[in-house]
């Protein structure tokens, strides 16, 4: 069964302000709002929360909005008509300036033809990531990134034309790695893969979430779809959850009860308001 993701999650308290808003967008991204549309609507208000150390996938046909989303979380696109929390900030995406930064220190998204400079080396364009973010890289840090996407190091001097789709992926993800993002964003990193690469391209993944990680992905694949704590479907203009619902409640109800500026009045409300979330969501 899938499960609608319900903006009715945090209740509203007196005075009509949100009882959980402050206290739900800690150490995770957040969409909300989502409507995209392209001659037609694709998606009409969704909400996507992404976790914190977890793998997200969003899952749907062939021209369904996934990939907009992913632009939209990913901060590519330039509209700005949704509501976007990252870490807890409720970011002004006509900010360019705060836009850019989130972009530059946050986020790193690979795109489903990868994201290397054709006439750069392979040992150039993670320089060039590095220096994207303001960091500087060693050749030793490079090599040890290579391996970590299993491409190894005499390769470094080989220009993107010379590698397999493959290794133009596990690249792509090494200039991520460069850039020491903490969520990485892959638009069907496995759409031109054959099953030996494609299976290549889970393990990191699943690598790089006990790393520390959060990754969203959009894919057609029912492995990578196997191998995430949080798949939403987009089904009849709605984003849905299929898998990881309980995860995802707790992100969002991710409360310090014990923060001095909560009194026990205000404690016994946001526990009230759990236990009415998760009657509503499982009734």
């Amino acid at each position: 069964m899938h499960y609608r993701f319900l903006s009715s999650f945090a209740k509203k308290e007196k005075g009509g302000s949100d009882g959980l808003s402050k206290l739900s967008n800690n150490n995770m991204i957040t969409v909300k709002k989502l409507n995209i549309s392209y001659g037609e609507k694709l998606i009409e208000n969704g909400e996507i929360v992404v976790p914190d150390n977890s793998i997200v996938v969003v899952a749907g046909k062939s021209g369904s909005g996934k990939t907009s989303i992913l632009y939209r979380i990913g901060l590519i696109a330039t509209a700005t008509d949704y509501d976007y929390t990252i870490d807890g900030e409720k970011i002004n995406l006509n900010d360019k300036a705060k836009v850019g930064k989130i972009q530059e220190n946050c986020i790193g998204f690979v795109f489903q033809d990868g994201s290397l400079i054709e006439n750069l080396t392979i040992e150039e364009n993670i320089i060039f990531a590095a220096q994207t973010s303001g960091k500087n890289i060693s050749r030793e840090e490079i090599i040890d990134l290579l391996e970590k996407v299993e491409i190894t190091s005499d390769k470094l001097k080989l220009y993107p034309a010379k590698l397999s789709g493959g290794e133009k992926q596990r690249v792509s993800l090494a200039m991520i790695l460069a850039k020491n993002s903490k969520y990485i964003i892959a638009d069907e990193p496995t759409a031109s893969l054959d099953k030996e690469n494609s299976e290549k391209i889970i393990q990191i993944f699943k690598n790089l979430k006990e790393a520390g990680y959060t990754i969203l992905i959009s894919t057609h694949s029912k492995e990578l779809t196997d191998s995430a704590d949080v798949v939403y479907l987009i089904e009849n203009k709605n984003v849905v959850i299929a898998t990881g619902k309980e995860l995802v409640l707790n992100a969002i109800l991710k409360i310090k009860l014990t923060k001095k500026s909560f009194t026990r009045i205000q404690k016994r409300v946001c526990l009230t308001n759990i236990k009415m979330i998760k009657n509503e969501l499982w009734a």
